[in-house]
């Protein structure tokens, strides 16, 4: 008969406890510290990103809102009746939300962006300048006073910020493939 120490499948002797190799029997005794669970805040965390995108959301509309006005006031000179110069303020920023929108869907599924960014792009720069020549005529088109320097830059940053704000939120909410 053989060993009780050795493995003998001939005889049927499976009541033979396992042995593991030298490494794999240290590895198990050794007690590794477990990591300290840290203090700071979970950038992941829902809480997180919720106020996060409730934020972004703020600036998004507050931008939307202080570019559609300028760009409204400069609908009147189109010569669309009144009743109807809402619609180029809406068209324009919602152009750029929907271009932000698009670019973030291409780009995830590795599609062509250059059309998009060319909309995206050129909706921007009609909102920008819109809401230039709308600060410019309050200011009757005069940069002697510093005040229409800080408009034109505040009304000529909210479709920016509107961009901005629309492409950070896709990037926020949206997980990348």
């Amino acid at each position: 008969m053989s060993n009780q120490t050795e493995w003998d499948i001939n005889n049927g002797n499976f009541n033979k406890p396992i042995s593991f190799p030298e490494t794999i029997k240290q590895d198990a005794i050794e007690d590794k510290p477990l990591k300290a669970k840290s203090k700071r805040i979970d950038p992941d965390a829902l809480p997180v990103l919720y106020t996060a995108v409730a934020l972004v959301s703020l600036l998004m509309v507050t931008s939307f809102i202080v570019s559609f006005s300028g760009i409204y006031e400069v609908s009147a000179w189109t010569g669309l009746p009144v009743f109807l110069q809402w619609l180029p303020a809406l068209f324009i920023d919602a152009a750029i939300l929907a271009y932000t929108i698009s670019l973030v869907v291409f780009k995830a599924r590795g599609e062509s962006t250059w059309k998009t960014l060319l909309g995206l792009t050129g909706f921007a720069a009609v909102s920008v300048i819109a809401n230039i020549a709308h600060t410019l005529s309050f200011w009757n088109g005069s940069f002697a006073d510093y005040r229409a320097w800080v408009g034109v830059t505040i009304t000529a940053l909210a479709p920016i910020a509107v961009l901005l704000a629309s492409e950070e939120i896709t990037r926020l909410a949206f997980a990348k493939e």
